[in-house]
């Protein structure tokens, strides 16, 4: 696995294989940083364009890390008289960078990734609370949660600890994060929340991105919903609420087509697929809403399966067999209409 900084020419390439992590530090060893990074580390150089990962800005180029790649080493299958495979150096100006940039594994293995780069610079209680169906305790925990990411400033530090704004600092040391991902394997008590070993975090997460001319009156439809009852809204807050990215508009093919605004709001999933979760009448309504009314565009990989669905119905699930598996709960069976087939 390698990393190769130019100076010269201001860019950065690295080994599909290269986490994040190994690439934003190889960079901030020359004086330099990426312009974009998702807010996770734990993904490779690879991973994080080919899923369409971003962060969030709508200047310059923006946020997502594809729209800073300026090339590609790709494999693809090719005929026996070629050994069965061949390399593509997709650069700038070459239309298959364009496809290639956000193409979800689907066009041959991405070998090595050449980014641009700039200048450096400065789940037990809530478990309890869904099965007594206890939207008001499922407020208390949220309150909970609120103050305490906004008392560590969700892991940035002043010095050695927060102790308020603004935080100065680099912008290799702030532009991602994922200190769990090094923990040791004995401290349980240091792992990523939704290692399995300690049955923590379970929970659904829906990504809808707008239109940058439509997301406003999607806000005022959420704000008329949650006034209707407003404890039924703190599920969310649990997992940081609404969370809200802005990415540009992207010449590649599969990126996004308009300036939008990317939603993300998790909520609880029970262990047992046939359970619902608390208040879920409110939260299909509020994905549907996103979906249906405003046309808003699903996250690759992320999402119950109805919201890739929304332009055919389903069929494969049919009688009552849906009662068992749950799988209407788990979005296996809407169609079109949002109604269940």
């Amino acid at each position: 696995m390698s990393i190769g900084v130019d100076v010269a020419s201001m860019t950065v390439m690295a080994d599909a294989g290269v986490g994040l992590r190994a690439v934003i530090d190889g960079v901030e060893a020359e004086g330099l940083s990426l312009v974009a990074a998702p807010y996770w580390e734990g993904v490779s150089a690879g991973e994080v364009i080919s899923t369409g990962a971003h962060g969030s800005s709508w200047r310059g180029r923006g946020g997502a890390v594809h729209d800073h790649v300026v090339g590609i080493r790709l494999i693809v299958p090719a005929k026996e008289s070629e050994g069965f495979a061949r390399v593509l150096d997709l650069r700038s100006g070459d239309p298959l960078l364009h496809a290639a940039k956000v193409s979800l594994g689907m066009l041959g293995v991405i070998s090595k990734s050449n980014f641009a780069i700039i200048a450096k610079s400065v789940r037990a209680s809530e478990k309890s609370a869904e099965a007594a169906r206890n939207a008001d305790a499922k407020c208390l925990l949220a309150s909970s949660f609120l103050a305490y990411k906004k008392l560590t400033a969700n892991g940035l530090k002043n010095n050695l600890i927060f102790t308020g704004y603004p935080v100065i600092g680099h912008q290799a040391k702030m532009q991602t994060s994922g200190s769990c991902l090094y923990s040791p394997e004995t401290a349980k008590d240091t792992v990523c929340p939704w290692d399995p070993r300690i049955k923590g975090l379970f929970f659904y997460e829906t990504t809808a991105i707008f239109s940058a001319t439509s997301f406003a009156d999607f806000v005022q439809d959420i704000k008329k919903l949650r006034d209707i009852n407003p404890n039924s809204f703190c599920g969310v807050d649990i997992y940081n609420g609404f969370l809200i990215r802005f990415v540009p508009k992207s010449e590649a093919y599969l990126g996004q087509p308009e300036d939008s605004v990317v939603v993300d709001f998790n909520y609880y999933r029970a262990d047992e697929a046939w359970t619902p979760r608390l208040n879920q009448d409110i939260w299909e309504e509020a994905e549907q809403m996103a979906f249906f009314k405003y046309g808003a565009r699903p996250h690759w990989g992320k999402n119950r399966t109805w919201r890739l669905w929304v332009w055919r119905r389903s069929t494969r699930v049919s009688g009552g067999s849906w009662r068992r598996s749950g799988g209407w709960i788990r979005g296996m069976c809407w169609g079109v209409s949002g109604r269940m087939k």
